[in-house]
């Protein structure tokens, strides 16, 4: 083979390659088109797939959509169970026959990780960590386990709400005592028992992984990274010490770590913006008095009209009520009663005897 044939056949693999990705790229639109989505720009990529932004007549903001290569039964029946403010809301799902799926979650301006970790205020840190814990807790109690808490899954919306998201590794857990024994993971953020290999309660993972998130958060560093002490308050340093306790059982629950006095604020405020002002509950109250049957506003205006219009109706029809209350009076049948035996006497009827058949001779 020549020199020149060489060097033709091997060009043309780089384009091969280009070739196909482009081929697959602009199927994938297709089918998205056909969807309902026009795709407007490229957010991602990883082993799983792709992420895409995209737009539709049916949603009224941008959406991100999540292109799976291969159908991860788990991840889609978490995220078709699971539903709070705190985890980004899942608005479809499209499970292909050549094994594809396409899962549409609402967009985020940013990821944690991505943001300025050093300009947060600290209360902004302590809001977003309180509603990350939030999401966990929720996730606990349905049976759920994240498995992959990291700052870049930590979704940051426009109006400054952290959302969990990617469920790719996540699992449905029996309770103690029963452990996992899988592990997959990103290890900078894997507790000793998973990157050791041995079984796990994945609760309390998840726990080692929110400790980290919040010294990254605080500090913009993960703890083995220091290299000196930070400058962190008491309380602070307390809950981050509790979460990253090398045995699982000395970690304490999602549930326990709202309750610690770092986050005490926090939750008050958390519980304050759900309850409404008493003048609110007044007018509410007001506006109650005027609702009855099946929610009829003014119904006591409703009732006078109805009033007004039977009257008449009822008045022309009394006649024929006294008419009908002599026929079925009650009085006709005390006076017949047996008041020695307290029992009513009814009329008595002769029955005939029966009569014998003549036969003819």
């Amino acid at each position: 083979m020549s020199d020149s044939s060489k060097s033709c056949s091997l060009d043309l693999k780089p384009e091969t390659g280009c070739t196909q990705k482009s081929k697959e790229k602009t199927h994938t639109t297709n089918v998205l088109k056909n969807l309902g989505y026009q795709v407007v720009d490229h957010l991602g990529e990883g082993g799983f797939g792709e992420v895409k932004l995209a737009t539709a007549e049916r949603h009224p903001k941008p959406v991100a959509i999540k292109i799976l290569k291969y159908r991860n039964s788990e991840e889609i029946a978490i995220l078709k169970t699971v539903r709070h403010p705190n985890i980004i809301q899942v608005h479809e799902i499209f499970e292909m026959p050549n094994g594809n799926a396409f899962i549409v979650m609402e967009a985020a301006e940013m990821d944690l990780e991505s943001r300025a970790i050093k300009e947060i205020p600290i209360d902004k840190i302590r809001l977003w960590f309180f509603q990350l814990l939030s999401a966990v807790d929720y996730l606990h109690q349905q049976g759920i386990a994240h498995r992959d808490l990291k700052c870049c899954n930590v979704l940051l919306t426009a109006d400054s709400q952290a959302k969990l998201t990617d469920f790719g590794i996540g699992c449905f857990f029996k309770y103690f005592p029963d452990l996992c024994d899988t592990y997959p993971c990103t290890p900078e953020y894997a507790a000793p028992e998973v990157l050791n290999q041995i079984p796990y309660d994945p609760k309390k993972s998840d726990v080692w992984s929110l400790g980290l998130i919040l010294h990254e958060m605080l500090t913009g560093r993960l703890p083995f990274e220091c290299t000196s002490d930070l400058p962190l308050s008491e309380p602070c340093r307390s809950i981050i010490q509790s979460m990253l306790q090398h045995e699982p059982s000395d970690r304490p629950s999602v549930n326990k770590l709202l309750q610690h006095p770092w986050l005490q604020s926090t939750a008050e405020r958390s519980d304050k913006s759900l309850e409404r002002p008493a003048r609110v509950q007044e007018d509410d109250d007001a506006d109650q008095s005027k609702v009855e049957d099946h929610g009829c506003l003014n119904f006591a205006a409703v009732k006078r009209a109805a009033k007004a219009l039977v009257a008449p109706i009822v008045r022309a029809f009394r006649p024929l009520r006294k008419n009908m209350s002599k026929i079925f009076s009650r009085d006709k049948v005390v006076q017949d009663a047996d008041h020695s035996a307290g029992r009513l006497k009814f009329p008595k009827f002769k029955i005939p005897k029966k009569r014998a058949k003549v036969h003819p001779l």
